[in-house]
Formats: structure tokens, C-alpha cells, sequence
């Protein structure tokens, strides 16, 4: 979809952060349940447990104390989990939810957790908190209504020169002065952390870093190390080791992380596969496919021998289609011009004819070959 540029409003040279290429250096990745006595949050399931439940409201309460600068006995006081439906619009019925929505003062804070390492995931989440700005505004006469809308994205990656571990965005214009404070929109990158601590140590980390690495790192050493570091995060961790310790969270979990995988291994074998498609529709040779998809030419040629195969029978299909087509046209008109002709012998007019068949006098005059 065509966007204005620069050629049409002025902007600065830099690259909107959202259109730089993603990477996923440092990564978070999800080890076997078996491995771990704590659930990273960066799990779906694990954050939903820690962050999106009623009773263990010190987790969303600490993240957005650190982030926003507002005391933590303030929030847990005054802040509350409210429901996460995200509301519609009038000419939608589909169903969204985010993975965790707070209410503090009459603002509204959408936390998520973004694992798909898709940009569109991002525009997503800011539809979200678009429809939460606005979610209190029923008619003309409320307009007044439209409530602070904070987005928390943490994501388990990063953009091409964004270093830092935290950035906070707001509506702003080419000076640089801020439009309104009403929304605002935070980046977590989890990647960026995880750099920082593995070159830093777990010392260089700030309090709000040590506190998003105690709920994500589950490598009990690390943790163990990080509670010494700051000791009050071993309330945190405990209650985390718990949860991960539930049934239904490990079963989830381990469902999770095999769908996860397996959908991985299927996504890169479709894409190597449509790679030696293009390759052998270009006149590449068998040798050079195998070498570079690293697969021996048996294997290569099997998959050719599928995918020929497969366009072979969606032409025979599209054939089919396109003859099937043609001949339902052919007998709606026989049909059409039999009773044309019906109509005539009975002494119905050339008017009423035209009509009924829905053609014009000069085509019905011809069916019937009068003038």
C-alpha cells in the first residue's frame, strides 16, 4: 500500500524505526521444560500467568513503575487488570484481545508480549491501543472522553541500529515538540538486554533492566546471580517458579514450544523448496540446487518431481474450472433463448420478453430472427 513520503511532507533523512530491517541477534530462546525450574515470560502462557492475572498484580505494577517513574505502592493501590477484549469497531464482529490491559486514574496501559518478529504485529498493537484511546467515547456529545492510551510493546527482537533496550515514543511534529501526551507508545527490546548483560555482566544492568531479566532468563545460575545483585526480585522469581510449576502451565508450555517448532521447520522447508522452484524455472543445474540448498540431488530431484507435479494438476484444475464455467454459461443461455421462443408462440410481447430475459429488444428480435 502507497504511503506519503517526503516528496509529499517534510521529514528528516533517518529511517522510521518500524522500516528498518529486523534482527535477531541474542534472541530469546524457549529451551525444553525439562531443562528449566522457571518459565521464561517471553512463553505466551508464562506471561499471561504473571501479567494478565488479578492476583499478581506487582508484575505489571513493577514494570510500569520503572518505565513510567510512578511510585510502585501508588500502582498497586490504584492500578487494576481490567478485561482485555479489545473493543470493536462498528463495521467489525472479530473478536481481538491483547495480552494484558491495566487501568490506572482513568489511563489505560496494553502490555504485550510480541514473538512474531513481523513489523505487522507492531501496527497491530498500536490498532489496539488506538481502539482503547478511544474506547470511552460513545457519542458526539463525549469527545472529551478519550483517555490516555499507553502501549508497552516487549519484543523478543530488535531493529538494524537500535541499541538501546528502551525507548519511549510520542506523537511529535518536525520540531520535535510533543503533540499530546495521551499517546504513548514504549519499546522493551529483550535482545538488546540480553547483548548489554552478556557483554556487561548482570551489574551493568539499571533496576527496571534487572527486574524485565528476572521474569524472562531461565537459567537458574544467572538467576541465583541476579537476586544478589537485587534481592528484592527473589519474591518475584519464587512466585514465577511457582506458576511454572503448574500443570496446566507446563503442559501449555510444552505444547507451545513444539507448535512453535515445528511451524519453524515447516516455514523454512516451504521456503527452500519455492527457492529450488525458482532456480530450476531459471535454468539452474541440479548440482548448484543441491549445493545450495544442502540437500544431496536425490532429494532435489524428488522435490521438482512434487512441484511439477503440482502445477501439472492446477492446470488440469484451472482447466477444468474455466470449461466448467464456460459450459454453465452456455446452457443459462440455451435456457434463455428456449424460452424466449416459448414466450413468442404463446403471444407474449417483444417488451415483456426483452424484460424477463433481461436482454434488449435488438437481441431478443435476433434469438427470435424477426425484425
Amino acid at each position: 500500500m502507497s504511503r506519503l513520503n517526503k516528496k509529499n511532507i517534510e521529514i528528516k533523512e533517518e529511517k522510521a524505526i518500524y522500516s528498518l530491517p529486523i534482527k535477531f541477534e541474542y534472541k530469546k530462546e524457549l529451551k525444553s521444560r525439562e531443562k528449566i525450574d522457571k518459565i521464561s515470560a517471553v512463553a505466551d502462557p508464562m506471561f499471561h500467568a504473571l501479567f494478565n492475572h488479578p492476583g499478581r498484580i506487582m508484575f505489571p505494577a513493577r514494570l510500569v513503575s520503572y518505565i513510567l517513574d510512578i511510585p510502585f505502592n501508588t500502582l498497586v493501590t490504584n492500578m487494576k487488570i481490567v478485561g482485555n477484549e479489545v473493543p470493536m469497531d462498528k463495521e467489525s464482529n472479530i473478536s481481538q484481545r491483547c495480552d494484558c490491559v491495566c487501568e490506572i486514574e482513568g489511563s489505560l496501559l496494553t502490555i504485550e508480549m510480541n514473538n512474531n518478529s513481523s513489523v505487522d504485529f507492531l501496527y497491530r498493537n498500536m490498532d489496539y491501543m488506538f481502539k482503547q484511546f478511544s474506547s470511552k467515547v460513545v457519542n458526539s456529545g463525549n469527545y472529551d472522553k478519550y483517555c490516555q492510551s499507553i502501549l508497552i510493546n516487549m519484543n523478543n527482537f530488535s531493529f538494524e541500529t537500535v541499541e538501546e533496550v528502551c525507548t519511549i515514543s510520542y506523537l511529535k511534529d518536525e520540531l520535535g515538540r510533543i503533540l499530546t501526551d495521551r499517546i504513548i507508545i514504549i519499546n522493551i527490546y529483550i535482545p538488546n538486554l540480553l547483548k548489554k548483560c552478556y557483554n556487561l555482566g548482570i551489574e551493568s544492568l539499571s533496576e527496571s533492566e534487572k527486574f524485565i531479566y528476572a521474569v524472562i532468563e531461565d537459567d537458574n545460575s544467572k538467576i541465583n546471580k541476579l537476586i544478589k545483585e537485587m534481592p528484592m526480585l527473589e519474591e518475584y522469581v519464587n512466585i514465577a517458579k511457582e506458576v511454572s510449576n503448574s500443570e496446566d502451565l507446563r503442559f501449555i508450555y510444552d505444547r507451545d514450544k513444539v507448535n512453535k517448532e515445528q511451524s519453524f521447520k515447516e516455514g523454512k522447508e516451504k521456503a527452500i523448496i519455492e527457492m529450488i522452484k525458482k532456480m530450476y524455472e531459471n535454468g539452474v543445474t541440479l548440482e548448484i540446487m543441491a549445493k545450495t540448498a544442502d540437500k544431496d540431488l536425490d532429494e532435489i530431484k524428488k522435490i521438482l518431481k512434487e512441484v511439477t507435479k503440482k502445477e501439472d494438476l492446477r492446470f488440469i484444475y484451472d482447466r477444468d474450472k474455466v470449461n466448467k464455467e464456460q459450459s454453465f454459461k452456455e446452457g443459462k443461455e440455451e435456457a434463455i433463448i428456449e424460452m424466449i421462443k416459448k414466450m413468442y408462440e404463446n403471444g407474449a410481447t417483444l417488451e415483456f420478453m426483452a424484460k424477463t430475459a433481461d436482454k434488449d429488444l435488438d437481441e431478443t428480435k435476433s434469438i427470435l430472427e424477426i425484425d
